[in-house]
C-alpha cells in the first residue's frame, strides 16, 4: 500500500507559515520566510537531551499553570515582534 502524505501551509501572516497535515491538522513545523528558517517540535527527535534550551516568547501569553524549570531568556509577544519590524534584522 502507498500512501501519500499532503501538506497544508496557513499564512498567518507576511512573514511566517505554520504547516500540517492537511487530512488531520496535526501542526508540523513553523517557518519563517525571510531567513527559510525551520521550527519543529523537539518531541520529534529521540535525542533531545542534544538540544538547548535556551529560550522562550510568547511568555505573557502563557496560561497561568505553565512554568519551565529552568530560568532562560524570555520575551514577550511584542519584543518578538519589535524584531521583525526592526530595520536591525
Amino acid at each position: 500500500m502507498k500512501t501519500q502524505r499532503k501538506f497544508l501551509f496557513l499564512k498567518p501572516s507576511d512573514w511566517a507559515e505554520r504547516g500540517s497535515y492537511q487530512t488531520c491538522g496535526i501542526h508540523l513545523l513553523y517557518r519563517l520566510k525571510e531567513k527559510q528558517q525551520y521550527f519543529v517540535p523537539v518531541s520529534w527527535f529521540t535525542n533531545s537531551k542534544e538540544f538547548l534550551f535556551d529560550h522562550q516568547v510568547f511568555i505573557d501569553e502563557k496560561p497561568a499553570l505553565y512554568s519551565l524549570a529552568n530560568k532562560i531568556h524570555g520575551m514577550t509577544g511584542a519584543q518578538l515582534l519589535a524584531q521583525f519590524t526592526s530595520s536591525e534584522v
